[in-house]
């Protein structure tokens, strides 16, 4: 909120009165959460809710609350998503509490929306770490069983919520919240996971990156300016640049993710066999190409040398993909580290070069890969809609490749599953 004084102001009977008020700061809405047909019934009905919480005033607070051993960015992010969206549905102030280190203001720049509604975090912590609001683990995609009261009911008026979980699926089914989800434009059957929500709900918390950021994210691509390549696609983004990217020169590019897992002094367990991951690589990088041309990441006119952007958890990844591919990869600069491996702490470099990584694979306009589909990943290309496809054991001896598209504003992304045949030995263990 702005505050406007006048101060003093003489009256007639000689009385000092100081005239403050409270003005509400204008916050516009991002385009993501208006979509491009701002007429549409369910993307009109999410715009009047969110103008409707910023005028009401609030019953309470509902804090993000980190305090360590939150999970990855991934997990951080479904976890913030699933608070402000409880914080909507209870016409609760939002407001997001992260205490490790380096702090979150160092990369990401508050918006207006939560300047307008947060005033301080307190309250009860709720640690819901791998559950959900009425405490009850999680037992499997569509095998949670959920109770038919209200999971808020006990909740105060003020609470900090530490929860690494996508709740928009749970909350879809529930007997009370899915009709207020689908009053909001949400829900079933077209919204009902994180990422048909996430470009909207992380524009509404962070305004952009901070300077220093962005700093490093043009350097990065400064590096991938000097490779040769006669890549020739066309943009799947809109008109306007990709949210992190708007003073930065955003070359074509295929984004490629591989998460190995078993970080050494991490409780973290292997996403893949470490005897195939170079297979695994080459096939991620190999693949980006071969499967653009199937119409699976995007069009590319047969093109088999594009600049490849490679995100990993593991260096070995990275120089395995530039000796198969000699002249196309380029990476982000500074040490790789898990944000939740809090024992050593982590460095601003480290963590400055997971937002970095973060934020290109987001910003693959032309398409990319997962190998295997994780948080960090899902999350970034949820951020622009990125088109991508996931890898992963299929029956038979084959590969399973699923192409997400996002489509409409404010839908889940589709999926086309195409299974072919495995090039050398397991391809990817399944997580």
């Amino acid at each position: 909120m702005n505050v406007r004084c006048f101060v003093p102001v003489l009256l007639p009977w000689c009385v000092i009165v100081n005239f403050c008020f409270l003005v509400a700061a204008e916050v516009v809405l991002p385009g993501e959460c208006l979509g491009s047909t701002p007429h549409s019934t369910r993307v009109g009905a999410l715009s009047r809710t969110l103008r409707d919480y910023l005028s009401t005033p609030s019953s309470g607070s509902v804090t993000y609350h980190c305090a360590k051993h939150c999970g990855g960015t991934g997990d951080r992010l479904k976890g913030m998503t699933s608070g402000l969206l409880t914080a909507i549905l209870l016409r609760r102030e939002f407001h997001i509490s992260v205490m490790t280190k380096p702090p979150l203001s160092k990369f990401l720049m508050r918006s207006a929306f939560l300047r307008a509604k947060s005033s301080r975090a307190s309250g009860e912590v709720l640690r819901l770490i791998n559950r959900y609001p009425d405490g009850r683990k999680v037992m499997g995609a569509g095998n949670e069983s959920i109770s038919p009261e209200d999971p808020f009911s006990h909740w105060k008026p003020h609470v900090q919520l530490h929860t690494n979980l996508d709740w928009l699926p749970w909350l879809s089914r529930h007997r009370i919240y899915a009709s207020k989800l689908q009053e909001m434009g949400l829900g079933l059957p077209h919204c009902a996971e994180f990422s048909c929500v996430f470009a909207c709900f992380f524009r509404l918390m962070f305004a952009g990156p901070t300077p220093a950021l962005q700093v490093a994210v043009k350097h990065a691509l400064q590096s991938a300016s000097k490779l040769s390549s006669s890549l020739n696609v066309t943009s799947t983004m809109a008109e306007s640049p990709p949210w992190g990217f708007q003073d930065a020169r955003l070359l074509p590019y295929l984004a490629v993710h591989v998460r190995l897992g078993a970080v050494r002094g991490w409780a973290d367990p292997a996403r893949i066999a470490r005897g195939t991951a170079g297979a695994c690589v080459n096939s991620c990088a190999g693949l980006a190409v071969w499967v653009g041309g199937a119409v699976l990441v995007g069009p590319t006119d047969g093109e088999t040398h594009p600049r490849i952007f490679v995100a990993s958890d593991d260096p070995q990844v990275h120089q395995w993909a530039e000796r198969a591919h000699p002249g196309q990869v380029f990476t982000a600069s500074g040490p790789i580290v898990h944000v939740d491996l809090q024992r050593k702490g982590v460095t601003m470099a480290g963590a400055r070069r997971v937002w970095v990584d973060w934020l290109l694979l987001s910003g693959a306009t032309t398409g990319a890969v997962a190998c295997p589909l994780g948080g960090f990943a899902a999350t970034a290309f949820a951020l622009n809609r990125v088109a991508y496809t996931a890898l992963e054991d299929g029956p038979n001896a084959t590969v399973r490749l699923t192409r997400y598209t996002f489509d409409a504003a404010l839908s889940s992304p589709t999926q086309i599953q195409l299974d072919v045949p495995r090039p050398h030995g397991t391809f990817v263990r399944s997580v």
